[in-house]
């Protein structure tokens, strides 16, 4: 990945409802997504290290959606999209590595922003209202390139998260996030219903 000097250092807030358990961070829903602090995180003298986050943003490119791309963001025609890939890192080591879309008809600001200042999803939430969204997990093995941005072997067993959001219909984004699967656990706690 070529990185053009553009990482920003921010304290990840806590999202309400989130409870630390250890190493590892629960968020109170009914299904749960599970980080599991490697070692350097371990061991009380660095409780905090986690929270220090930055996101390195690079091939952020304007382009016609190709044949993939419309399929992938909902978008016909001569649609032109934003293309974006960043690495997101905590204490300097990787943890995902995001592929975004963003079409540029509905979010023609995006083209605007400065995403070495604010990261796409941030600035999304706070810029751009949505109606829809879709989420859907899965796992890969990383191929060359996600192996190197998280500094993986290749082949290695990852977690995927893809998102897509929408404004009264109209596709606004979507994104692929992929993570070092090591680091995860899914938790789906549940009762009977009657």
């Amino acid at each position: 990945m070529t990185v053009n000097k553009v990482a920003v250092g921010t304290r990840r807030r806590r999202p309400r409802g989130a409870q630390a358990e250890g190493g590892k961070l629960r968020v109170a829903t009914a299904g749960a997504i599970r980080h599991s602090a490697d070692s350097r995180f371990e061991g009380g003298s660095r409780k905090n290290a986690a929270n220090v986050t930055a996101t390195v943003c690079s091939k952020l490119r304007k382009r016609g959606a190709s044949l993939h791309d419309k399929a992938r963001l909902g978008v016909g025609g001569r649609a032109t999209i934003l293309a974006l890939r960043c690495r997101h890192e905590a204490e300097g080591l990787p943890f995902a590595v995001e592929d975004r879309l963003i079409n540029v008809q509905a979010v023609p600001d995006a083209l605007k922003q400065d995403f070495s200042i604010t990261p796409p999803n941030t600035w999304l939430v706070g810029h751009v209202p949505w109606t829809e969204a879709e989420h859907r997990i899965t796992a890969c093995n990383a191929d060359k390139g996600v192996a190197a941005d998280l500094g993986i072997e290749q082949g290695a067993a990852c977690l995927v998260i893809e998102r897509r959001t929408w404004r009264n219909g109209e596709p606004i984004t979507a994104v692929r996030i992929t993570h070092p699967g090591r680091l995860y656990n899914l938790i789906a706690r549940f009762t009977p219903t009657g």
